[in-house]
């Protein structure tokens, strides 16, 4: 780990960690991009301090953010976070130097020396932002000769095609920045930028996926877990299936492979405790659909549970504060896996069941309650609220389950049941923490 530091730093050579911006920040109004560019600065401030990384201080100028190090040997783990935060293009090591151009020329000199063997090729390549009494072509000669010149010894050619190293300056600010190499970032938005939105996982392997691509996009997303219980876990002297927070927490921190898929979900939200709601879903739920010939394990009942437990939640919610939630709980969005539907074929028939099911839960939850948009990230095309669709899916000569479900939702009595149920789920749910530090779930104390 220290000789990776090391070469990433080249020995101490490099002082600065040079962060570029994705590109869709700079094409923002001058007021939108310096509010996009202050909360990534947060986050990655925010990011060093849970990785206890104190040896870096932050600045941000009109076009860029840089990283000074103050202490490389937390450089590897710097690397890393760097990679994995919503928001960043690109980063570099670089020596930040003055506009003079004998240093430049000197330092330039050095770090070829350190990069290039006998016999390698080179170039450099040069940008400016501003005015200077240069052009970008005439210093990348320049500093080219006096390369050659210099390392004459090792017999080292230009090739501006395909060099064996480059050497980069770049000229804005007042400085010029100086590095060999780009590593790339994340790419997306920075978090938190956009709207809260509520992402259910726990049914299937797509669902955090999904909410991975939302946070992506600069979401602050509201993970909701949804867990099977068994009417009898609730223990003595409790009431059937209502599980104590306790008993949650234990159970969560057991699965390894889930705390892990948290986890990395999360790594790229940077606060330490972060806030999540577990939804027991019992039995019942999986006794009703059965009775109705629809096996509770389908891959259709999983998304669209994905979908009406979000959504009985956020009428809850709406709900209990007369219309008025408070900001951390104001969702604006459902994150939904939706990528395909059993015995439909392509994007056209996955929207119509799509709207079909979305349908069939404004039809549940109460009228008063404003419904929330649905995001598809997973669904070829379509990332965004549903498309209009009329009609329902066209139904098969064996009817899949989407079909059999739709029918169970349209009589009252089924539906009215099913509603109950669900209603019992959500009630129930219980809020814990996730320590990133730790990498395990807490009770909420």
């Amino acid at each position: 780990m220290a000789s990776n530091a090391s070469r990433l730093v080249l020995g101490g050579f490099y002082d600065t960690i040079l962060v570029r911006y994705v590109g869709e920040i700079g094409i923002k109004s001058e007021k939108v991009r310096r509010r996009l560019k202050d909360r990534l600065a947060k986050c990655i401030t925010n990011q060093l301090a849970r990785k206890q990384a104190p040896g870096f201080s932050l600045s941000v100028t009109h076009a860029r953010i840089f990283l000074s190090i103050e202490d490389p040997r937390d450089i590897a783990a710097v690397h890393e976070l760097l990679q994995r935060i919503p928001g960043i293009h690109s980063f570099s090591y670089c020596k930040v130097l003055p506009i003079d151009l004998p240093v430049i020329h000197e330092r330039a000199v050095a770090l070829a020396r350190l990069l290039l063997d006998a016999g390698k090729s080179f170039a450099v390549r040069v940008t400016r932002e501003g005015t200077h009494p240069f052009t970008s072509q005439s210093l990348a000669r320049d500093l080219g000769s006096s390369i050659h010149e210099a390392l004459g010894d090792l017999h080292v050619t230009v090739d501006l095609t395909k060099p064996d190293v480059t050497v980069h300056v770049e000229v804005r600010d007042g400085t010029a920045l100086l590095y060999h190499e780009t590593h790339d970032g994340f790419g997306g938005m920075p978090r938190d930028v956009s709207s809260p939105v509520l992402g259910c996982v726990g049914m299937v392997d797509e669902s955090w996926e999904a909410c991975q691509r939302v946070i992506k996009r600069g979401s602050n997303v509201h993970l909701v877990l949804t867990r099977w219980v068994n009417e009898n876990d609730g223990g003595a002297n409790k009431e059937p299936g209502r599980l104590e927070v306790d008993d949650i927490v234990r159970a969560l921190n057991a699965d390894s492979r889930l705390v892990e898929r948290v986890f990395h979900v999360l790594d790229m939200q940077e606060e330490n405790l972060v806030r999540i709601t577990v939804v027991p879903l019992h039995a019942s739920i999986a006794t009703l659909l059965e009775r109705a010939g629809i096996p509770a394990g389908s891959r259709v009942i999983a998304s669209f549970l994905g979908m009406a437990v979000p959504a009985f939640m956020h009428a809850r919610v709406f709900t209990m504060s007369a219309g008025a939630p408070r900001k951390s709980m104001d969702f604006k969005a459902i994150v939904s896996e939706w990528s395909c539907v059993e015995g439909q074929e392509g994007t056209n028939g996955t929207l119509h069941a799509i709207q079909a099911m979305v349908d069939a839960i404004t039809r549940m939850v109460p009228k008063d309650v404003p419904p929330l948009p649905l995001l598809f990230p997973l669904v070829p095309t379509v990332f965004g609220q549903v498309p209009e669709a009329s009609g329902v899916i066209t139904a098969t000569p064996d009817p899949c389950v989407a079909d059999v479900l739709l029918e169970m939702l349209r009589h009252p009595a089924s539906r009215d049941e099913f509603r109950s149920v669900l209603e019992r789920a959500v009630d129930q749910r219980r809020v814990v923490r996730f320590d990133m530090i730790e990498r395990r779930f807490l009770s909420r104390r």
